[in-house]
């Protein structure tokens, strides 16, 4: 926006609001008690149930904690790209722990003391990993992304993420998956960009065919029998026929645009329904609308096996411990580091003043990150 009057331009972001005026060279950001989209939220739990939550903010990292306390830690340190699109506990303890960025794989099996890009072999990875069931055996996981020639794909893993090869889906699917799902056995379901597209694996990620088109966008996969499709048109249910075909069938929500999708204990399923808030879907498709967050977009939800509810939305992590009746934040603060949070940005060209001691910031792109510490100076970053 700009204002005639005065020539002050403004500028909203994921990151923030900044400001600059014409005989600016730099944009400086406003002084606001905002919090940032979170996109990813996930329970790490135990053989008894105990564990912490992960949350994933654009522009905030990864933070774990206890899901309503105030002992939280960032563990997203060392991936070099703070804008995570899926945070995914591959075992109970929470050592070994995959983050998605929409650009990048990043991969920890040392409870995050250090961290390393998956050799996908992808211009972009992501926007979702699935591990299979039996991960802390097989070891196989798969990722879906884009080729360096702008073709969906998809990259698979048995060996924890060592090594990763990667497939081009085929069948007109041009774009980066956005949801894959192992429901069980060697079955992986993928779902292709903004087309529509559904893909099938019968071999773990190994080889690929399209299985339908829904016609519809696809943003979310869950369960088991049946698989749940979260789609722009409502959420539809996947059938097998007798001959193993795919088909797709309405279940609930027609006509809305459904963004996430998960299982209760109870078999029940919770959708995040975008500008109507969260409902609450029967085994047979019923809706039940709880109004909360009205007119808000539920980016993630995870469901505790104790029933506890975490999503994410544009207001950052909140947790209900009664079945959606009532929210609290599920973290005390909104991204890792707002202290740090006053940059100026001019093209790029980035500098950064602050006066504190130990300040330590992140700086760079898609292709090429640092991570930088001082005391007490002035950094100029340039190129």
């Amino acid at each position: 926006d700009i204002d005639p009057d005065d020539g002050r331009w403004t500028l909203a972001s994921f990151e923030g609001l900044f400001w600059r005026t014409t005989d600016d060279d730099w944009w400086q950001q406003g002084e606001l008690d905002v919090l940032p989209r979170t996109r990813s939220v996930a329970w790490i739990e135990d053989d008894q149930g105990e564990g912490d939550l992960l949350v994933g903010s654009y522009g905030g990292g990864v933070a774990r904690g206890e899901a309503g306390g105030t002992d939280w830690r960032e563990v997203s340190a060392g991936i070099g790209w703070s804008w995570p699109r899926q945070a995914l506990p591959a075992d109970s303890a929470g050592d070994s722990l995959m983050v998605v960025t929409g650009s990048v794989l990043a991969l920890s099996h040392d409870a995050v003391e250090t961290w390393a890009a998956a050799t996908v072999g992808m211009g972009e990875a992501g926007d979702h990993v699935t591990v299979s069931p039996d991960w802390s055996v097989d070891g196989r996981a798969v990722v879906g992304g884009r080729t360096t020639d702008d073709l969906g794909a998809a990259a698979w893993t048995n060996d924890s993420g060592a090594t990763w090869t990667t497939l081009a889906l085929g069948d007109g699917c041009t774009s980066k998956p956005r949801a894959v799902h192992w429901p069980d056995g060697d079955q992986v379901w993928l779902a292709c960009g903004t087309s529509g597209r559904l893909y099938r694996s019968d071999d773990g990620g190994q080889s690929w065919s399209l299985a339908l088109t829904l016609g519809q966008e696809i943003h979310v996969l869950i369960g088991e029998d049946p698989v749940l499709m979260g789609s722009d048109d409502g959420v539809w249910r996947l059938v097998i026929d007798d001959a193993d075909v795919a088909h797709a069938a309405r279940f609930a929500l027609d006509g809305e645009a459904v963004f996430s999708l998960a299982m209760d204990p109870s078999g029940d399923a919770w959708a995040g329904v975008g500008g109507r808030g969260m409902a609450r879907l029967s085994p047979t498709g019923a809706v039940g609308w709880i109004g909360w967050p009205d007119g808000d977009l539920v980016q993630d939800i995870a469901v505790h096996s104790d029933g506890r509810l975490a999503v994410a939305n544009r207001t950052g992590a909140w947790l209900s411990e009664d079945g959606g009746e009532s929210w609290a934040r599920a973290m005390p603060y909104d991204r890792i580091d707002d202290a740090l949070q006053h940059w100026r940005y001019d093209g790029f060209e980035t500098v950064a003043e602050d006066a504190a001691t130990g300040l330590r910031m992140h700086a760079g792109n898609a292709g090429a990150t640092a991570w930088l510490s001082a005391e007490g100076v002035q950094i100029r970053l340039r190129g």
